[in-house]
């Protein structure tokens, strides 16, 4: 019984740090849409957006910017036609 719940207590921290981990990354991409230049106010804005979000909030703020600019490119193309 006792390994049981040690085993159990083992996986759940793994898969924590896991997860912690692999939302970071999310993090990362969407910072580095605006770090072409790493000293550019754009660059330390989204470093300091990003700081205090988590892995579900930079996916979807990432998201929100992949669809604003299909929008405005389907705009675009709409018009030419």
């Amino acid at each position: 019984m006792r390994k049981r719940s040690l085993i159990i207590a083992a996986a759940t921290v793994l898969a924590a740090v896991i997860t912690l981990h692999c939302g970071k990354s999310e993090c990362k991409k969407y910072t580095a849409r605006f770090c072409a230049d790493e000293k550019s106010d754009a660059c330390n804005q989204a470093r300091a957006k990003t700081k205090d979000w988590s892995a579900d909030k930079c996916r979807i703020e990432a998201n929100q910017i992949d669809i604003e600019n299909q929008s405005k490119q389907l705009e675009n193309e709409l018009k030419e036609n």
